[in-house]
Formats: C-alpha cells, sequence, structure tokens
C-alpha cells in the first residue's frame, strides 16, 4: 500500500485495531485518527510516515499496543503517552526521534515491552523507567 493515511480512517470510530505495517505509507499521522477512541491496537510499523507523534494519540486511552517504529516521526515522544495505562507494547524504534524521554512514560505500569533504540535522544533514561 502507498500513498497517505486517508483523513476518512476517522469515520470507523468502532475499531479496535489498525495494522497498517510495512508498506509504503508517507506523509503525516492524520488527526482525525484521534476520533478512534476504542482503538486497542495501533500498527504503523515500518512506513515511510514524516512529522511528529500527534499528541492526540495521548487520548487514545484503550491502547494495549502502539508501534510506530521504523519511520521518519521526529521531535519528541508527547508527554501525555504517559496516559496509555493500559499499553502493553510501545516501540518507537528506528525513527528520527529527539530531546529528552518524558518521565510521564513510568506512568505505563502495564508495559512489557518498550523499544526507543535508534533515535536521536538526549539526556539520561528518566529514574521512573528505572523501576
Amino acid at each position: 500500500m502507498t500513498g497517505s493515511i486517508p483523513s476518512a480512517i476517522g469515520n470507523l470510530v468502532n475499531l479496535q485495531s489498525l495494522g497498517l505495517f510495512y508498506n509504503t505509507l508517507n506523509g503525516s499521522i492524520p488527526a482525525e485518527l484521534g476520533k478512534l477512541v476504542n482503538l486497542q491496537s495501533l500498527w504503523f510499523e515500518s512506513n515511510q510516515l514524516t512529522g511528529s507523534i500527534p499528541s492526540f494519540v495521548g487520548n487514545l486511552t484503550n491502547l494495549t499496543w502502539l508501534h510506530l517504529g521504523t519511520n521518519g516521526l521526529n521531535g519528541s515522544i508527547p508527554s501525555n503517552l504517559g496516559n496509555l495505562v493500559k499499553l502493553g507494547s510501545l516501540n518507537l524504534e528506528k525513527n528520527l526521534l529527539s530531546g529528552s524521554i518524558p518521565s510521564e512514560l513510568g506512568n505505563l505500569r502495564n508495559l512489557q515491552g518498550l523499544n526507543l533504540q535508534f533515535n536521536k535522544f538526549s539526556g539520561s533514561i528518566p529514574p521512573e523507567l528505572e523501576t
């Protein structure tokens, strides 16, 4: 699949799982995705997505899987990803993310898998993640 993620995806309000991995999708993550409040898993791995991780992702509080690795996403990790307390797996590897790793990720008590490798982070690992 090539091209951008259509904004009409926001009309699928009952969608629980969205997997568009290993394609050549480009452009940014559309704001309309923020309407998918029932979403439990989101996989956009291994595409050519650019732009930042939108802060509305932190409002998708039913997410248990969030995989955005191997894209061209830049900017910092939104601190409100710490609101995703049901999250069991977070993969943001192989992007162009920078800045510090937000301490709010320490709120993710159900997290069993965290992959942030191959980015451009600065600073140290927050103590909240060292436990």
